[in-house]
């Protein structure tokens, strides 16, 4: 299938399911008019924040505690630090509450260990991205699929191959080859360049492991 990490699952849900991205935040012309574009419809998330306490469900104050944390990350003048090395040196007016739901939000949010993620990328990140911004935040109700087919509809003229398993890449400046796979079938195809998309999970992976591609020169620097 096309869309990468987009995933829309259409079932006998009265609605899709996102399988993979499924919200907006804040706001980005260029990505605003794609929406347009394919009809997207998306629906304003309320800022209210729920914990299970003590047996039942409550509803947390999470957005002043983050509002601190976002004015103290923007004011922060000093070397990097770990988001929890920067609670420990700077937020120590945070609740126990507060803490733990600061660190379970960057932890989910990003996919990463509190007391490795660095205070200064998230900070640049949350900018890029809209989270550190009052703008409101959208989930996409009417499918996210509905941007990749109109990005597929925009792209004539170009041709999308399936299954095409690629396994080397041979460059130089001003030419690449690929060499893949394809239905059983040995492929060769020559361009002038190359947009490599791949995860880095299958760039790191080395020879002989599934979904291993071999670059030649071997790629070392990156733009």
């Amino acid at each position: 299938r096309i869309g990468g990490r987009i995933h829309t699952m259409r079932t006998s849900w009265p609605f899709p399911v996102e399988a993979g991205p499924e919200f907006l935040h804040g706001e980005i012309c260029e990505l605003d008019s794609l929406l347009a574009s394919a009809g997207v419809v998306t629906r304003e998330i309320p800022d209210r924040h729920w914990q299970f306490l003590d047996g039942e469900l409550r509803q947390v104050d999470f957005a002043s505690a983050w509002e601190q944390l976002l004015h103290r990350r923007r004011d922060y003048a000093g070397a990097d630090l770990s988001f929890t090395s920067f609670l420990d040196s700077c937020c120590n007016e945070l609740s126990p509450l507060e803490r733990t739901m600061a660190i379970d939000y960057v932890e989910g949010f990003n996919a990463a260990d509190s007391r490795l993620i660095s205070i200064q990328w998230l900070r640049k990140t949350e900018v890029e991205v809209g989270a550190a911004s009052d703008a409101s935040v959208r989930r996409v109700t009417s499918g996210y699929d509905r941007v990749v087919e109109e990005l597929r509809s925009a792209a004539r003229g170009a041709e999308i191959r399936l299954q095409f398993l690629v396994s080397a890449v041979r460059w130089q400046a001003g030419k690449v080859t690929v060499e893949a796979m394809e239905n059983g079938i040995h492929r060769s195809l020559d361009s002038d360049c190359l947009v490599i998309t791949l995860p880095l999970s299958m760039l790191q992976r080395g020879i002989g492991q599934s979904g291993h591609v071999a670059f030649s020169p071997i790629l070392i620097d990156k733009e």
